[in-house]
């Protein structure tokens, strides 16, 4: 039971972030990428300016995004005038994205108290790539905040009885507008309009999954004349899925170990998460085992570009990948817990684990996209319990913050630019 303490504490951890995250702009903070953030913002102003000037979005030279943040940046220029004013008003906007993600945890867990959700909300702050992108007014936020919104009503749609999610809603309706526009900002959230369609077909009547589909349809018409005349806008696709499966388990299993350590520690025990296991059932653990030493041999990923953290951290202290293999492994087994826990889960694990499938893959982008979606779309009896644990939830943020300073140090000495 949560004392007035707490809900004080929790008060003051949120406070501290913010503040944190203000100083951040203040002092121009990009501890995601060494310089990545601004790199970007610097190369795609030319384009925000012509898109003020001339409102012609085939003009791109400079980035390989959908265009909507550009046209959002613009209409801030055409109201502010400058380029410092612009990043301040959009810095001020990313609040928003806190402020949503509160709303769908108090949708979707009603259950909780005020402190956990409060202690839920303040790690964003600590997030590397949230802090950068919203300092650096980068698009993937504002498709975050596209991308909450879109959450909102499909958790409320989805706490509807049978009969009414049968039918067609006006939550379905802003659920597909909503996520359309999160696509029109960053094109990889088109991965979760198929994920979309699978449980509208499960769940709609005939009828009503031809006409929602028809609807989508006419909402991707503009991105089909979008790709016409910037093919970049489709990034390459690289069919090296042994390097991706294995960074992309790697980079989950960064933000999964803390959960699943804190789930082990409060049950004091380890088969808490894979109870009651039969020797039959351990036969997928050695199967993944075995495929994963495979792609081991055949790994070529090149580590100084991207990577994830501990691909990074293993060279940095091992001089080898041993420790990134061995993430991936605990990534892996983490996912196919995920999926045996419910079934449902494994159309998103697959968009998870491939989705990001190109020659480079940053961390970045699966923060904190990779967190909304593990809350609210992916079922899990263990991710319940932790949200309910207030101990563990600060253990957290704590997790989160020191992955913040080792950031910051980064982004200070470049200690990644000399890896060997």
């Amino acid at each position: 039971m949560n004392t007035t303490k707490d809900l004080k504490l929790s008060y003051f951890l949120l406070l501290f972030a913010i503040i944190s995250f203000c100083l951040g702009f203040y002092i121009d903070e990009d501890s995601a990428g060494s310089g990545g953030f601004i790199l970007d913002f610097n190369k795609t102003w030319n384009f925000v300016i012509s898109l003020k000037n001339e409102m012609n979005f085939l003009q791109d030279e400079y980035s390989s995004h959908t265009p909507l943040h550009y046209l959002v940046l613009s209409q801030l220029l055409s109201i502010t005038g400058s380029q410092n004013f612009t990043r301040l008003f959009y810095f001020l906007i990313c609040f928003l994205t806190p402020y949503l993600f509160y709303k769908c945890l108090k949708l979707q867990f009603s259950q909780l108290s005020k402190t956990n959700l409060i202690l839920i909300v303040s790690m964003v702050f600590f997030l590397p790539s949230f802090r950068s992108s919203a300092i650096w007014a980068n698009s993937s936020t504002t498709a975050l905040i596209f991308f909450l919104i879109f959450l909102y009503y499909f958790i409320s749609w989805n706490k509807k009885d049978k009969f009414y999610k049968s039918s067609l809603s006006k939550e379905i309706f802003f659920q597909s507008f909503y996520l359309s526009l999160a696509v029109y900002t960053r094109q990889y959230y088109a991965y979760i309009y198929l994920f979309l369609m699978m449980v509208y077909l499960k769940n709609l009547k005939f009828k009503n999954f031809i006409f929602i589909s028809l609807f989508v349809f006419g909402l991707s018409l503009p991105g089909f004349y979008l790709v016409l005349f910037n093919p970049k806008i489709i990034v390459n696709f690289d069919f090296n899925f042994n390097n991706t499966i294995l960074v992309s388990s790697s980079i989950i299993s960064f933000y999964l170990i803390p959960v699943y350590l804190l789930h082990i520690f409060n049950n004091q025990k380890l088969n808490s998460i894979f109870k009651n296991i039969s020797y039959k059932e351990l036969i997928p653990h050695l199967i993944i085992s075995l495929i994963a030493i495979l792609m081991f041999i055949f790994f070529d990923y090149n580590y100084k570009i991207g990577g994830g953290f501990f691909l990074k951290l293993s060279r940095l202290i091992f001089d080898n990948n041993f420790l990134f293999f061995a993430t991936s492994v605990i990534g892996l087994f983490m996912v196919y817990d995920l999926i045996r826990e419910d079934k449902d889960n494994i159309f998103l694990i697959f968009i998870l684990l491939l989705g990001f499938s190109y020659h480079m893959i940053f961390q970045k982008y699966f923060e904190p996209m990779f967190l909304f979606i593990y809350l609210f779309m992916i079922k899990s009896k263990i991710k319940d319990e932790f949200l309910r644990n207030t101990k563990s939830l600060y253990i957290f943020n704590l997790y989160f913050l020191a992955y913040l300073f080792a950031a910051l140090i980064n982004d200070t000495y470049k200690i990644t630019n000399y890896l060997s």
